[in-house]
């Protein structure tokens, strides 16, 4: 007998898991996101003890993100689909004149197929929340853009110099500060509609993040908004209604960028509430801010703008280069 294969961290998390509360359920997409808790494994208690993190609470909150898989086109499974090895049981709930409704339930004992799962399982942990000031912003966060090494965004510069992906440029805009880029995410097999994802990169280089947006960025915002839904319907057949463009923060880099998915795309219910951020309501806050500057003709100008003075709850891992920073300084 074969020695059993040691748990992955994914299977370890999953076991785990005590659920609490329903986040979000969506049957049209068949997924279902659940909140709980996970209680640190003994090796992970120690590790705490050692660093004199005994009064960090040993149980910490987690985020499970379950998908129902698509079906699966390999014949083998196909051509016995109405076996009993497969189907179980069915129950009829339904018919009228040819068409017929029924329920059906896989044979537990079924052989399973390693490339023919049948669910898609995401875990965030800890799904750690923290609330960003504008003053944790400025100890905290811009010091720590400030001293990213430019190298580490080479990959980003050469897309936009058309060094690389420049046979995959869908739109783009060669203005230096208010131009813009649209190209397909890696992610994306540029195939499926349902799963489109684009991303728009702009020019400017001095926008790191949503926290550097302010009422001179609208031009730009409403250009991205227009251009990009002209532009994936000419090349794709995707009508604006079908598109969702959103921006991450914390970002996953910092040189802006927008997300450009279709509605129907399964990855947006893996966004975490405060993380992402609609460029309808990026553009609607900034116009907002705008109008009642223009109210205040005799006063002098803000000193910061909407996002630069707006508090930000998101969640962020303990890995993060800003957990620490920002966790240790959180207020009770």
């Amino acid at each position: 007998m074969e020695p059993d294969q040691p748990k992955s961290r994914v299977e370890e998390l999953f076991r785990l898991f005590k659920f609490e509360k329903v986040l979000n359920e969506d049957p049209s997409h068949h997924t279902i996101n659940l909140l709980g808790t996970i209680e640190l494994t003994d090796d992970e208690q120690a590790t705490r003890k050692a660093r004199d993190e005994a009064e960090v609470p040993l149980t910490k909150t987690a985020i499970m993100i379950i998908n129902k898989t698509h079906f699966s086109n390999q014949l083998e499974i196909l051509e016995n689909i109405n076996s009993p090895d497969q189907i179980q049981d069915i129950k009829t709930i339904g018919q009228n004149d040819v068409y017929l409704w029924s329920l059906a339930w896989f044979n537990p004992h079924r052989k399973l197929i390693e490339n023919s799962p049948d669910l898609k399982v995401s875990m965030i942990f800890p799904a750690t929340e923290v609330v960003e000031t504008p003053e944790l912003y400025q100890q905290v966060v811009a010091p720590y853009i400030r001293n990213i090494p430019p190298t580490r965004l080479s990959w980003l510069y050469n897309i936009l110099d058309h060094i690389t992906e420049s046979d995959k440029i869908v739109y783009e805009d060669p203005s230096e500060t208010e131009g813009f880029m649209i190209i397909p995410d890696l992610k994306w097999d540029q195939t499926t509609l349902s799963s489109l994802y684009l991303l728009c990169i702009v020019r400017n280089r001095q926008i790191h993040s949503l926290r550097d947006l302010c009422p001179s960025h609208l031009g730009m915002l409403r250009a991205i908004r227009a251009r990009a839904s002209e532009s994936i319907e000419k090349k794709f057949n995707v009508p604006a209604r079908e598109l969702r463009m959103f921006v991450h923060y914390q970002p996953s880099y910092y040189h802006f960028h927008v997300h450009i998915t279709h509605v129907n795309h399964l990855g947006f219910q893996g966004i975490t509430a405060g993380q992402a951020h609609l460029l309808d309501e990026i553009i609607d806050n900034l116009e907002l801010e705008l109008h009642q500057q223009s109210l205040q003709t005799s006063s002098p100008p803000p000193l910061s703008s909407f996002y630069q003075s707006k508090t930000l709850t998101y969640a962020l891992g303990s890995n993060h280069p800003l957990f620490e920073g920002l966790w240790s300084r959180q207020e009770v």
